[in-house]
């Protein structure tokens, strides 16, 4: 029966720590103060949706109806509780459309946007999540670093097929249309993602530009990782009140300076640079001019430093040292994943100071040193980066350096990664359905809710 699953759940504390206080008329009418009530509902099995119908029932209930009494703290498990939840919401937001009572009577600690979710009577676990974002306070904020893939893309990489079969659902992704439909699927997807955030207002996007020698031959091109700039402004057209276009060129292009003058007047914010991927050594004094261009146009760089996976990579140019010339030349910089690296596979998983790596600390210092260096916590809740976060947190004299970033698409578990976190705790984040708000809530947790790292895009950006 619906009362014994929901009481069973309810022994599984805490998994959502979300409070619903409800309140019925009849309690309403006679304390306005009060706190929490009964909601009398009609429900006779598990699965049972509560229609308009048996809406009236909820004034004169009968004995034999389920009587659930709902707390200010409802405590919810993985499974019938999160229905009964989802049911007891939709009873109290359809009673208000209806006006079967007053509309003061029933008191819901959810947003306007939240009660229109909760009447549509469609609920599932994953719809969880959605529930408890509706108790935080309104984070807004920009996701500093994300991708698009190539035009290309097939998803047929075994690091892709991986991801695929491991994370689309968790990331809230049609996996069928993304093998299907490729670029236009994973656009769609994206911007679907963006747009239906709790937290993230806009993501600033961009591809890695392809591999050249140092004559300006082309080299290699990933089929997965390598979007145009070309085709990221058609997704920002597509997309201008979500998206925030960087461009990436490639400093060995014959070209490079006029592209970049180019770009700049087509609308793009900025730059990335995946030089490690590229094989050019920053530090060359042959790219200065492409740096100081760079410093006079104001465009900020996102630049890669530590461990690259995804894509081949020359080692020696992931230290954070290849970021001397570009600051000293007067560039303002965002250095990716916090330089995050590891000296080995163990130490990926140590959360031992000393084995964090040179770059994060070297990184720490260079904070403070450079007014135009900052930091982006993208890619920390991967499994082998996230061993940072408990120190990162810490560090609050460089808070107002950090920015949010996720690295969308590259696949996170809040579940293996989020390891310091209480379990109960990653139980709560894994069921937020929409990953950019997974992340952003993983991220309050460390950081706090008012943390600067969700306003810091100001200081690159503007106001935009």
């Amino acid at each position: 029966m619906f009362r014994d699953d929901f009481y069973r759940a309810n022994e599984r504390l805490e998994a959502l720590g979300f409070s619903t206080n409800l309140i019925d008329g009849k309690t309403a009418a006679n304390s306005a103060r009060a706190n929490a009530a009964s909601l009398d509902l009609v429900a006779r099995k598990t699965e049972t949706n509560l229609t308009r119908a048996n809406l009236a029932n909820l004034a004169e209930p009968s004995k034999q109806n389920a009587r659930i009494n709902l707390s200010s703290n409802l405590r919810v498990s993985e499974t019938a509780a999160p229905k009964a939840l989802g049911f007891c919401q939709n009873a109290a937001s359809q009673i208000c459309v209806k006006d079967k009572f007053d509309q003061t009577s029933v008191n819901l600690t959810a947003s306007d946007a939240n009660l229109n979710w909760f009447s549509s009577g469609k609920f599932n676990e994953s719809d969880l999540g959605s529930l408890q974002n509706s108790n935080l306070t309104q984070i807004k904020t920009v996701d500093i670093h994300s991708h698009l893939l190539s035009a290309d893309v097939k998803f047929d990489r075994f690091y892709d097929k991986l991801a695929l079969a491991f994370f689309a659902k968790k990331f809230d992704i049609n996996r069928s249309e993304l093998i299907k439909n490729g670029f236009e699927g994973y656009k769609s997807n994206f911007a679907r993602l963006i747009k239906s955030s709790n937290f993230v207002q806009k993501s600033v996007v961009f591809g890695v530009d392809a591999k050249f020698d140092e004559s300006g031959n082309l080299v290699h091109k990933d089929k997965t990782v390598c979007a145009t700039n070309e085709d990221v402004f058609a997704f920002y057209e597509q997309n201008p009140n979500e998206v925030v276009p960087f461009f990436s060129v490639n400093p060995n292009r014959k070209d490079a300076l006029n592209l970049i003058e180019k770009y700049h007047k087509m609308g793009f914010k900025g730059g990335k640079l995946l030089h490690s991927y590229w094989e050019t050594d920053l530090n060359d004094k042959r790219y200065e001019p492409y740096f100081r261009l760079l410093s006079e146009l104001g465009l900020p760089l996102m630049i890669h430093v530590g461990d690259e996976n995804s894509l081949a990579s020359n080692k020696a140019l992931e230290s954070i040292e290849q970021l001397k010339s570009p600051l000293n030349l007067g560039c303002r910089i965002v250095c990716a994943h916090m330089g995050a690296s590891s000296d080995g596979v163990l130490s990926m998983f140590s959360c031992d100071p000393e084995k964090l790596g040179a770059n994060y600390f070297t990184l720490l210092g260079w904070l403070r040193e450079f007014d135009g260096l900052y930091a982006d916590v993208s890619a920390l809740l991967c499994i082998n980066k996230a061993r940072i976060l408990p120190h990162l947190k810490t560090q609050t004299q460089i808070h107002d350096k950090i920015l949010f970033g996720t690295d969308f698409p590259v696949p996170f578990s809040v579940i293996l990664s989020s390891y310091d976190l209480p379990f109960r705790d990653r139980l709560t984040l894994n069921r937020i359905q929409n990953p950019l708000d997974r992340y952003v809530r993983a991220m309050s947790l460390y950081f706090g809710e008012d943390s600067p790292i969700f306003s810091n895009y100001k200081k690159i950006l503007g106001e935009i």
